[in-house]
């Protein structure tokens, strides 16, 4: 199994020096930029029974909004610019880039191990029968189950799902930890101090990096901050692209980065460039990613002036994610006042009517049972 699984230590290359708690996105600047009352809103659903979770909006700090122990005091002093000044050039992207990837390792590091229980799975007698009947059945290896009084096969089989385990978790912790590394050795010292221009998506990437990183900054705010890490399953293959949402008083940075197999697909290429085709379309892109991942960070009053009605459709949705495909526009307006200022700046009635507009769902236990089935249907043992 992967060797490096502490979550305590610096994620700088090569130091092993004790972290601090450090932040994916400025506090002091951009989240700050976004705050009512030094506050934030964010989705958190909470546990309401041992098998399910209702879901909540709930307040967050600005020092609690992205934060985690991931750098040690000299190597989190790299990215003081990035709080002193904002994001202006190549270098500021890759850097920002570099922390945003580092919280996203450490969250999944965490997740890992909440989800297998990581540090039990090497354990066999640890591994319950309903978990072996669980494994078999999504296998398709039901016959086997009456077998399983059967100590050799037994312990066979349980021996096959730490093996499936600890080859899918050292996958998903080593591709970023190798994009740390890249990004460390490869891009940064090649990268330069040029101011960048608003409204133009750049594209950066160098033979072997396997990733493009694709870069936009706005001359508008965004009221939101999002630092998530995303899955798509591609050719029975699952792969990771990251998407950063950064903004600043009077513009926003969104940081894209993605691999270069997803880009095989020209209708993904087709959709990414859709998104930055105008004002709306980045907003539309914006409320997608919202809505199809719950690492964001929004101004309370977007939540708060909702109508009750779409903040229940809202709220429902964070919970379903995984009925939306890749970013398929999402129905329902959040940033009304902001997709109302917008339209009228570009004279586009038709966006304007999806402030008004309210869609219709399916029941919340219908939602859940599928949720489930697909989550199942996914599992990759």
């Amino acid at each position: 199994m992967y060797t490096h699984f502490n979550t305590d230590s610096c994620y700088y290359p090569e130091c092993q020096n004790i972290a601090i708690n450090a932040h994916a996105i400025s506090n002091k600047i951009s989240l700050q930029s976004i705050s009512e009352n030094q506050h934030l809103k964010c989705f958190l659903p909470k546990q309401n029974s041992q098998y399910t979770k209702k879901p909540y909006f709930d307040n967050i700090g600005i020092n609690e909004a992205t934060a985690s122990y991931i750098f040690c005091k000299k190597h989190d002093d790299i990215f003081e610019k990035l709080d002193t000044k904002g994001i202006f050039t190549v270098e500021d992207i890759i850097l920002q880039t570099f922390r945003s990837l580092a919280i996203l390792l450490n969250n999944e590091k965490n997740a890992l191990l909440s989800t297998y229980n990581y540090k039990n799975w090497n354990k066999p007698e640890l591994i319950s029968i309903e978990e072996v009947k669980i494994y078999l059945q999504r296998k398709g290896y039901d016959s086997l189950i009456e077998h399983l009084n059967n100590d050799e096969i037994l312990i066979a089989i349980k021996k096959k799902i730490i093996f499936e385990v600890s080859e899918h978790t050292d996958s998903e912790i080593i591709t970023i930890d190798n994009l740390l590394k890249y990004l460390e050795y490869k891009l940064l010292p090649q990268s330069n101090n040029n101011q960048l221009k608003d409204n133009i998506l750049n594209t950066l990437t160098t033979e072997n990096m396997e990733y493009t990183l694709l870069y936009y900054i706005t001359d508008f705010q965004m009221p939101v901050a999002i630092n998530s890490l995303n899955k798509l399953i591609i050719k029975e293959k699952k792969v990771n692209y990251y998407i950063t949402v950064i903004p600043f008083e009077n513009k926003t940075v969104i940081i894209i980065l993605i691999p270069n197999e997803l880009l095989e697909f020209q209708e993904i290429v087709n959709k990414i460039n859709n998104f930055f085709t105008t004002k709306l379309t980045i907003l539309n892109f914006i409320e997608a990613i919202m809505a199809s991942h719950d690492d964001w960070y929004v101004q309370p009053s977007i939540i708060d002036n909702l109508s009750e009605h779409k903040r229940n459709i809202f709220i429902e949705d964070c919970m379903f994610i995984n009925e939306r495909r890749f970013y398929n526009e999402y129905d329902l307006s959040i940033f009304d006042k902001l997709r109302t200022e917008l339209c009228y700046e570009l004279n586009n009635r038709n966006e304007l009517e999806k402030v008004f507009f309210i869609p219709k769902r399916d029941e919340y236990k219908t939602r859940y049972k599928k949720m489930l089935e697909k989550i199942v249907d996914s599992s990759f043992i």
